[in-house]
């Protein structure tokens, strides 16, 4: 599948999950609904994850997009201590926050790999790239690195890592 707005994007898609979760989570526990603070804070990390992948998107260039990429990931550490804080007041039980905690991880894991794709193909390229340039499947952002696109990389196996699941774990 092409790339051909921020939509299409799998780490806006995990994100846009990780948002429906924080609601429903929300939703469920009247008590929740009512700790303004928490509540507040929740949702708007949640939504920061997804308005930083559009904003990014709309950036000039890979650099910008990164930049845009690193506060979603910060604002998905944020939405995970809020839900500790959820879990600790008892608006959440273990099992809701262990799967908005996971969703999290896969969040902010695609945005790793997929900064790690922009990182290569040049962090000056003006963006968005050309559709074919990269593809989304299975998964696993890829990019068409070309050997001109290669410039740069110290080792071509580095693309290995994209597949590691060990990175899951890194925050």
């Amino acid at each position: 599948m092409k790339i051909n707005r921020f939509e299409d994007l799998e780490c806006w898609q995990e994100a846009r999950k990780l948002v429906a979760m924080v609601y429903r989570s929300i939703k469920s526990d009247k008590a929740f609904q009512s700790d303004y603070r928490l509540r507040d804070q929740s949702t708007g990390a949640a939504i920061s994850i997804m308005n930083n992948i559009s904003e990014g998107w709309a950036s000039q260039s890979n650099a910008d997009f990164i930049r845009f990429l690193t506060y979603s990931r910060r604002s998905c550490a944020e939405v995970q201590n809020c839900f500790y804080v959820a879990l600790d007041q008892e608006y959440v039980n273990e099992n809701t926050h262990e799967e908005a905690y996971e969703q999290a991880k896969r969040v902010i894991y695609d945005y790793r790999r997929f900064i790690k794709i922009l990182t290569i193909s040049g962090a000056q390229r003006k963006w968005p790239p050309k559709t074919d340039q990269i593809v989304l499947t299975n998964r696993m952002v890829l990019t068409d690195l070309r050997s001109n696109d290669l410039n740069g990389l110290n080792d071509p196996n580095e693309l290995n890592d994209l597949n590691d699941p060990n990175e899951l774990n890194e925050p």
